[in-house]
């Protein structure tokens, strides 16, 4: 068992007004052993920095310490690494220097006879939060199952050697009110996260940037039809449904803006009585290393934009795949990120948006007087895949596989698989071709759905391929995160080629990379597609969020989310 995040938030609430010697000088030199009344050498420096590193240090991958004691200076949240040798040293010699024996410019320290009644002094008549110390400093520490709060301070005091007189001088001992109404046991370290999102701490300013993230939340406010409509996102598969023009298309795009900083098309316009009470749009982001960020943007009227709060940015997402129900895709590449530029080290854009014409014929940007390729398109890339790229050609034929609609085997599709490469009439270039019962057809000439998945195919391949080739010109590894958006995932495909079509998108990560996880945000009105999903789903994984319109108390018609339990074997019944 562990201490919960609940009480970890009231002690970190408790302790802000203590000063921090308390929670650090105090305890290193209890745990050394100093003597009172005498001196041993004592490399209290190194000692307190080897303190904080152990208990003071929730976030990994940063030099800096946790400011748990926060007496001035309330918004700042992290010390530096030398705080030991610097902040601190100033404390335990000057502000506290009567509680120590230490002859100067030495490494003797002791604590004079007395040193309870200066303590006492500093304290000003309040005494250190027993529980709540102990709380935080054994934030990391195992409890067996059902022992007793008391025992988290009996084993504080026994780890520090703390004295019966230390007790009754220093420490109130009383059992905190809040330990009465919250859960303090879990099954579950803490998630600092979680804690740093309630209390709004911040990130410390030396963490790298962190690639992978996944969208947790979206909220939009005052932007019609949204009064104030919040989704809070699943892991894996996140599945939108509702009548039409309810704006599930517009959630997604909002999704996409909010991974990406982009718009596909036009910026998302605030309109109506809404929008004189200052939309907003909030996002949160979440990296695989469990980093988690909080954003809010405004709308700037002035330049009919949305405007981000721009902090010190230190997570961004994972590969991002927008299917658009015209055909268009969106792609968003963070091994191409950079914060200053947003282009890598070989100029190729971050973000890149391809109309359905570009899928097929690929597209060239005019940069510095000369025409440059940035995408091949699929026509191109599955010759070139096929005759020269054996490994990539696989994996297509595997993702194409996997999506294809299933084989009943009376006059259906089948399975997908690519044919001979062709001439056609009037093209120059060689054509690939997809297997059908009837014959090989060129792709250009099959049919919308089978156009549609195999674009869907071709970019998840081409997307990850690229994403790789990128990641190693930059000395990265590949990302292990990916997030596709697909609007009316349903569209063209026959009856029961929609009751396959879901599952098996959730499963294309295998085909990919066995490190490679992808977060689902899907749009659909097909009752088959939802009823797909009945083998599949899990409550901690998935949510279903079904859009609905609701008239106010001032007859103003917005639009609501509901979240359905999802119950295996009852129909789920569709706007």
């Amino acid at each position: 068992m562990y201490i919960s995040e609940d009480s970890l938030i009231s002690s970190l609430k408790d302790l802000s007004s203590l000063h921090p010697f308390f929670g650090i000088t105090y305890l290193v030199c209890k745990e050394g052993n100093i003597p009172i009344g005498d001196t041993v050498e004592f490399s209290i420096n190194a000692a307190e920095t080897e303190f904080l590193t152990k208990y003071y240090k929730p976030v990994k991958n940063t030099e800096k310490f946790f400011r748990v004691f926060r007496i001035s200076e309330k918004n700042k949240y992290w010390l530096n690494s030398d705080y030991a040798s610097s902040g601190s040293q100033a404390n335990r010699t000057q502000m506290f220097g009567d509680a120590f024996l230490h002859p100067k410019n030495s490494t003797q320290w002791g604590w004079t006879n007395d040193y309870l009644s200066v303590l006492q002094s500093k304290l000003n008549s309040k005494k250190i939060p027993a529980f709540s110390l102990a709380f935080w400093i054994l934030k990391d520490f195992r409890w067996e199952e059902n022992i007793d709060i008391t025992e988290v301070w009996e084993t504080f005091v026994r780890s520090f050697n703390i004295s019966e007189q230390e007790i009754l001088d220093l420490f109130d001992t009383r059992i905190p009110q809040w330990l009465n109404t919250e859960k303090f046991w879990v099954n579950q370290i803490y998630n600092w996260n979680e804690i740093s999102n309630s209390l709004k701490i911040t990130t410390p300013s030396d963490i790298p940037l962190e690639k992978g993230a996944a969208l947790v939340s979206l909220e939009l406010k005052n932007i019609q039809p949204y009064k104030n409509f919040k989704l809070d996102l699943s892991s894996r598969l996140n599945i939108i449904t509702g009548d039409n023009g309810l704006g599930k298309s517009f959630v997604l795009e909002c999704a996409w803006w909010a991974l990406t900083g982009t718009w596909t098309g036009f910026p998302i316009y605030p309109r109506g009585d809404f929008s004189k009470q200052n939309p907003i749009i909030s996002f949160d982001i979440s990296s695989k290393e469990g980093l988690n960020e909080s954003f809010q943007a405004t709308y700037n009227w002035k330049y009919q934009d949305w405007r981000l709060n721009k902090k010190d940015k230190k997570t961004v997402p994972g590969l991002v795949i927008y299917a658009q129900v015209d055909g268009a895709f969106a792609i968003w590449d963070p091994a191409r990120f950079n914060l200053d530029n947003e282009k890598d080290t070989v100029g190729l854009p971050t973000t890149m948006v391809f109309s359905r014409e570009d899928i097929w014929q690929g597209l060239r940007i005019e940069d510095r007087n000369r025409s440059r390729s940035i995408f091949n398109g699929l026509i191109t890339d599955w010759v070139h895949w096929q005759n020269s790229e054996p490994e990539i050609f696989n994996i297509l034929k595997k993702v194409l596989k996997r999506l294809s609609p299933p084989d009943l085997d009376h006059g259906d599709l089948g399975i997908l698989e690519p044919g001979k490469v062709v001439r056609i009439p009037g093209e120059s270039r060689p054509m690939p071709t997809i297997k059908h019962p009837y014959g090989e057809i060129p792709v250009v000439f099959a049919s919308a759905a089978v156009k549609r998945i195999v674009a869907l195919a071709y970019l998840i391949v081409w997307t990850w391929e690229e994403h790789k080739t990128s990641a190693k010109l930059m000395h990265e590894d590949p990302q292990s995160k990916m997030v596709v958006i697909a609007d009316e995932i349903e569209s063209h495909l026959h009856p029961q080629w929609q009751r396959v079509i879901l599952p098996a998108l959730t499963s294309v990560s295998s085909d990919l990379s066995s490190i490679l996880d992808i977060q689902f945000i899907i749009t659909t009105h097909s009752p088959l597609v939802m009823a797909s999903i009945e083998p599949i789903f899990k409550p901690s994984t998935d949510t279903i969020f079904h859009l609905n319109l609701k008239t106010g108390k001032d007859e103003n018609v917005n639009v609501v989310i509901d979240v359905p339990i999802f119950e295996k074997g009852e129909p789920l019944i569709l706007g």
